[in-house]
């Protein structure tokens, strides 16, 4: 089972070999052009011995290091990166290949875009997270006082490799992350179908690749039709919206920083719950989902300040004049997008989520 694209300028595979095709399209395209590998911490350890042992002709090329973490997806970082890239000697020809998560995707997509006025770069993602979801699309961007890509542009890769190869490496925790936007998915268009997902305590054991492929293949659907997200694409944005304003404020006032996954299977479940109340979405329907998201993130809870809470909420992109704006389901469980929310609508299922969920919830 495999999934690809090519055409003119770009190239998309997903495949249990990408990582060797990765090699082939390297010496197709850019033979003799200097290549630069961005990593973090945590992929220059783990993952970067994998790539340079499937492809051997990357083992002599110069690669650049963040710090792992959402904490340093800021500018000021991003200008470290762009010094570096001038140090080695990067030019307008180089090739930037981002290995990593998707911190690293966001942040080397931006910094290739704006080096030199733009470069090339390849996306190689390493985290789930990143194979589903993060890698695809475009988004590039980082971090501003703790709010979640509010610095970016939308910047198409020259090509995206994903190898499930790299998910051996991730703990226990990221692999539930990533697996939030497969969820995320199944709630907006039943890709992967409900009946498809994983139990929580099957989650070690699947099968990847078919949960990869249907995922990125949806997303790429939606990102060609409306790519700069004025339209149809907003409907990957469910769960979002309250989910970025809980990791934001994670970043900023919590005991332990949510990943970004966890964030968003929050978001998922008070965005339910909006529906439930907004657009009539059947309660059968959010009592399926919410335990079902729950079964997997059973210890995550919900305090926040609500004044703390509601700025970052009131500064998501999506909002339009201060009004808070939702992807919400509707009746038939069809995504509705810009749909206005109020502010104590949001606090209230919340405030259900902190304690227990039951049918007179919302």
């Amino acid at each position: 089972m495999s999934y690809s694209i090519d055409s003119a300028g770009y190239k998309f595979v997903v495949d249990n070999s990408a990582i060797l095709q990765l090699g082939a399209y390297l010496e197709a395209n850019f033979s003799g052009v200097n290549i630069v590998i961005l990593v973090d911490d945590n992929t220059r350890r783990h993952c970067l011995p994998i790539l340079i042992s499937k492809v051997p002709s990357l083992a002599n090329v110069s690669f650049v290091v963040m710090p792992a973490g959402e904490e340093n997806k800021t500018m000021a970082v991003l200008e470290i990166l762009a010094s570096q890239l001038l140090e080695i000697g990067a030019d307008r020809s180089t090739v930037l290949v981002n290995l990593g998560g998707g911190v690293v995707g966001d942040m080397g997509g931006l910094l290739a875009s704006l080096f030199m006025r733009g470069i090339s770069y390849i996306q190689v993602p390493t985290s789930l997270m990143a194979m589903v979801d993060a890698s695809v699309g475009g988004k590039t961007g980082v971090n501003l006082l703790h709010h979640k890509n509010m610095l970016g542009v939308f910047s198409s890769p020259a090509a995206i490799f994903i190898d499930p190869v790299f998910l051996v490496t991730l703990p226990k925790e990221e692999l539930r992350s990533g697996f939030a936007e497969v969820i995320k998915h199944s709630c907006i268009a039943n890709v992967p179908a409900f009946s498809e997902l994983p139990d929580a305590a099957a989650l070690d054991a699947t099968e990847w690749l078919p949960l990869i492929i249907a995922s990125v293949s949806f997303k790429y659907d939606i990102v060609s039709a409306d790519f700069t997200d004025r339209h149809q694409r907003k409907i990957l944005n469910f769960g979002h919206t309250v989910g970025h304003a809980l990791e934001s404020y994670s970043l900023e006032h919590g005991n332990r920083r949510l990943l970004h996954g966890e964030a968003i299977a929050l978001g998922l479940q008070v965005e339910l719950l909006l529906s439930a109340h907004y657009t009539e979405l059947p309660m059968a329907v959010v009592r399926q989902w919410v335990r079902y998201i729950r079964s997997h993130f059973p210890e995550l809870t919900v305090q926040v300040n609500p004044d703390s809470f509601l700025r970052y909420l009131q500064a998501d992109k999506k909002n339009k004049r201060r009004q808070i704006s939702c992807v919400l389901l509707g009746k038939e469980g069809e995504p509705v997008i810009d749909f206005p929310v109020e502010e104590e609508r949001v606090l209230a299922a919340l405030n259900s989520l902190a304690t227990s969920f039951s049918e007179t919830t919302v």
